[in-house]
């Protein structure tokens, strides 16, 4: 009995900190949080932290519908801020309206997103920082209001600036109007000042404005025509996305730098002209510009982004200028009706489903230089018939080639035995390998069918080659000899004038026949020795490999009658220990 007393004690010895750190950890996800009530009902919960003895909201799930009064202070503690994304996603259409303490300083990005039934707002004097899209899709919101002594913004004519005027910090998504003219004097167009109106169709820019910021005009669905002047020498970050009615606009001269996502999904689109100052494309730049049908690259570019031109889905051709060295991921994929695309010979890597999905590519010429095809590189480009592939290709990723049924010809710039050294991946190399494979092949007619003489000179210097190589034991030898002679005959046929005596191309004919004959036949004997030894080798593999027998439901079996016989021995313990 003693000795079952003390294993107790040892299992709470080993489970109580186990405890103490369960009940840490529930300590530590404690949160703050603050009922603002209206009436009897409770309208919201404030989830807060304390920083610097000042309170940072964190979250506003509202309960109820109804308009919230955030308090100046909560536990004694001022409320200084509002975080990133702090309405509750779940609950933004119970907010009708917002008043902000007088100590708020700032609001985070993205804070009362798609809180479409709140009106008007007012802002604070205490107010001195907005995040990025603070209001963004509250497509109701038509009204702000602002103080005359506000110390950092102001109000003309509904719209708030900042104070000195130079900015415009947000256009209302409610206000209504479909012409709007920022005033002269203006030097930036804030990040999202403009975002998610859908009265406005054209907006004209003045010659002071320097700066376009991101999200600036995202999501103005109905703008149709827009001049940026040539003073702005900055784009930033989506400051078009999704501008779905947009049919053309320019990039000015200054611009060096075509930021991410910039026209992202302007599907409407249908032309835009590239400054030779621009000197990279990024990220997703023109990802989704369904009507687009052809742009040019100018040859200042050197960088273009993973899915710069993704989903162009009327893009026809497309020339890569001579300073690119890398097709990123996905660059040009989904662009459905690409029929050609011409690569420099400076690239050296073409990234991942660069061009999958290009259903209407016919052909492409791959670069010496390039290393490696990555994985889904021209996965279901369905009407691709040939490639060329250069010598210093050493891997070909999975489904590279997956679904180009009516791909038939490979251009290969090396010999057979160099492609045999490819690592193809596993998944859809049987799809690859299966194609007409041309080796050493010359650059300047790769691509081009060659003649028939052409084609049976070069196979048959092929085999004799390859067969003088394996010239290790007598049969082999005289294939490689009766090879040779092929060899010889085809070039005969091929560089002597054409004969006048019917005999003497008779006579080469019948040496060649016989010579075909007799290589046919060895060949035929070395592929039985193959067959036989590939049969004994998959043999013996099989019968190294497991049985397939489930050995873990043993070890479970093993496990459970371990546990009682403990079990059991333990009773009989007791029993024996009470009997004493």
């Amino acid at each position: 009995m003693k000795k079952m007393l003390s294993m107790m004690m040892v299992i709470l010895v080993l489970l109580l900190p186990m405890k103490v750190l369960c009940l840490s950890a529930h300590a530590a996800d404690e949160t703050l949080s603050y009922k603002v009530q209206e009436g009897e009902k409770t309208l919201a919960s404030l989830v807060y932290e304390i920083v610097d003895d000042q309170v940072v909201i964190t979250q506003i799930n509202m309960v109820a519908l109804g308009h919230l009064t955030i308090p100046n202070s909560i536990d004694g503690y001022p409320v200084t801020a509002i975080g990133n994304n702090a309405i509750n996603a779940r609950y933004p259409h119970k907010l009708l309206g917002v008043t902000f303490p007088d100590t708020l300083t700032s609001i985070g990005d993205y804070a009362f997103l798609s809180c479409y039934n709140m009106t008007s707002i007012a802002f604070p004097d205490s107010l001195t920082q907005l995040g990025h899209g603070v209001f963004s899709y509250c497509f109701k919101l038509e009204s702000v209001t602002v103080s005359e002594n506000h110390p950092r913004y102001c109000l003309v004519d509904g719209v708030v600036f900042s104070k000195d005027k130079t900015e415009v910090v947000m256009y209302p998504p409610a206000k209504l109007g479909a012409i709007y003219t920022i005033p002269d004097g203006v030097t930036a167009i804030g990040d999202s000042a403009f975002m998610g109106n859908r009265n406005l169709l054209e907006i004209n820019i003045p010659e002071t404005v320097t700066s376009i910021g991101p999200g600036a005009f995202k999501s103005c669905e109905q703008l149709t025509h827009l001049t940026i002047p040539e003073t702005v020498t900055r784009l930033g970050y989506a400051a078009f996305h999704s501008c779905s009615a947009l049919k053309s606009v320019n990039i000015p001269n200054g611009i060096t730098n075509i930021e991410s996502h910039v026209f992202f999904d302007c599907n409407s689109l249908e032309s835009i002209q590239i400054p030779n100052t621009v000197t990279n494309i990024s990220k997703c730049a023109f990802y989704g510009c369904a009507s687009l049908t052809e742009i040019d690259i100018p040859d200042t570019v050197t960088s273009i982004g993973e899915s710069a031109f993704s989903s162009c889905s009327k893009l026809t051709s497309i020339v890569i200028p001579d300073g690119v060295t890398g097709i990123e991921r996905q660059t040009f994929s989904n662009c459905m009706r690409l029929t050609s695309i011409s690569l420099p010979d400076g690239i050296t890597s073409i990234g991942v489903g660069a061009f999958q999905y290009c259903r209407k590519l016919t052909s492409i010429v791959i670069p010496d230089g390039v290393t490696s095809i990555k994985e889904k590189t021209f996965y279901n480009c369905e009407n691709l018939t040939s490639v060329t592939i250069p010598k210093s290709v050493t891997n070909i990723g999975e489904w590279a080639f997956q679904g180009t049924r009516e791909l038939s010809d490979v251009w290969y710039g090396g010999s057979q035995e160099d492609r045999e050294a490819i690592f193809v991946e596993k998944a859809g190399r049987e799809a690859f390998l299966k194609n007409n494979w041309h080796y050493n092949t010359p650059i300047a007619t790769r691509g081009k069918k060659p003649t028939a003489t052409t084609v049976a000179a070069t196979t048959a210097t092929t085999i004799a080659t390859t067969t003088v190589a394996q010239t290790t034991t007598g049969a082999t030898t005289k294939k490689a000899t009766a090879k040779t002679r092929i060899v010889i005959a085809s070039q005969k046929t091929t560089n002597q004038p054409e004969q006048t005596a019917p005999t003497a191309t008779t006579t080469a004919t019948t040496k060649t026949t016989a010579a075909v004959t007799e290589t046919t036949t060895a060949t035929k004997n070395e592929m039985a020795v193959e067959s036989t030894t590939t049969t004994a080798k998959t043999a013996v593999f099989n019968e190294a490999q497991p049985s397939g027998f489930p050995w873990w439901i043993v070890a479970v079996g093993a496990g459970l009658l371990a546990l009682v016989g403990i079990g059991v021995w333990c009773l009989q313990k007791s029993k024996s220990i009470d009997d004493d």
